[in-house]
């Protein structure tokens, strides 16, 4: 397997970037749609549509931050300050998880299984990035208390 050259690895983080930002994008925009009024009971196929979308957001969250954090012969000093410039560890937990725990809270129980079955994925991703990146540690520390309160 051929090694990434620091111009190849930069472009993998902007491709990966942008494709975060589309994603949050339609994450923000089916919630405001569909699930803006906590009268209104979405169906299962609204549920799995928006789950579905916001793993798509946490795992493009988690490959831009391990992207980032780079820990190869191309370590670069300028991809780390990306993640913290961009705010992506806050809006992992924004975006990601916390506007979706929020709308499933105020359904609940019709959406506790998507609920669960989420908070569970949500926290595999952030105790890994906690082990990995302990220099983010304080971020990580506090969403993993937030998801356990969740459950």
């Amino acid at each position: 397997m051929q090694s990434k050259t620091q111009l190849e690895l930069v472009s993998e983080v902007q491709r990966i970037y942008d494709a975060l930002a589309n994603i949050e994008r339609q994450c923000i925009e089916a919630e405001e749609s569909r699930f803006k009024d906590p009268s209104t009971d979405p169906d299962k196929a609204d549920w799995e549509a928006l789950v579905s979308r916001h793993e798509g957001l946490l795992s493009n969250y988690h490959e831009l931050i391990l992207r980032c954090h780079h820990l190869g012969p191309l370590r670069s000093s300028t991809l780390p300050g990306v993640s913290r410039q961009q705010n992506i560890p806050e809006r992992m937990w924004h975006y990601g998880i916390y506007r979706l725990l929020e709308l499933m809270r105020l359904r609940l129980p019709a959406c506790q299984d998507y609920m669960m079955s989420f908070i569970n994925l949500a926290y595999f991703q952030i105790a890994v990035l906690c082990e990995l990146f302990p220099d983010l540690g304080e971020v990580w520390m506090e969403a993993l208390g937030d998801l356990g309160r969740y459950r």
